[in-house]
């Protein structure tokens, strides 16, 4: 059987583990001395829900990974930047193509490429991408044996 890819709880953490002791403490209560038994089994009762609580919620916090030092990989944080630089590119672009050039003029930003490009270059892009991936079935399709050939078996 596979093991889970999440780390679970123990089922034993979340249980009682003195129950043993509060049975033998509940079959003398017939005999004398019963309120200094009494007294001692609530206060058993109290401690063992306290420590049961405690358990729990270190248990809750191991699974959550708090107990752990994060590792941030340089992976990671190559893909945080890439993700919001590229956000921004995108609002730049944004504000490039739609915002007209007497409102960017106010706020100082004379040079500015024609709005012609801001159309042009997403649609060069896209023409590019269709013409290397036509290139690249083309290729495949031109070095792909006859066939007949014995490179076809």
């Amino acid at each position: 059987m596979g093991t889970s890819p999440i780390n679970l709880p123990d089922p034993s953490l979340f249980s009682d583990f003195h129950d043993q002791d509060l049975g033998e403490g509940q079959s003398n209560k017939g005999q004398g001395g019963t309120s200094i038994k009494a007294a001692r089994e609530s206060r058993n009762n109290h401690i063992i829900e306290q420590e049961n609580e405690k358990r729990k919620l270190e248990q809750i916090y191991m699974v959550a990974g708090e107990d752990k030092k994060t590792h941030i990989s340089a992976i990671e944080l190559y893909g945080f930047f890439s993700w919001n630089l590229s956000a921004i590119a995108f609002v730049l672009y944004l504000i490039w193509a739609f915002v007209p050039d007497h409102i960017l003029n106010k706020f100082g930003i004379y040079y500015i490429p024609d709005k012609y490009y801001a159309i042009a270059f997403p649609l060069w892009f896209a023409v590019t991408l269709f013409a290397v991936l036509q290139l690249y079935a083309t290729f495949c399709i031109y070095y792909t044996p006859n066939l007949g050939s014995y490179e076809t078996l």
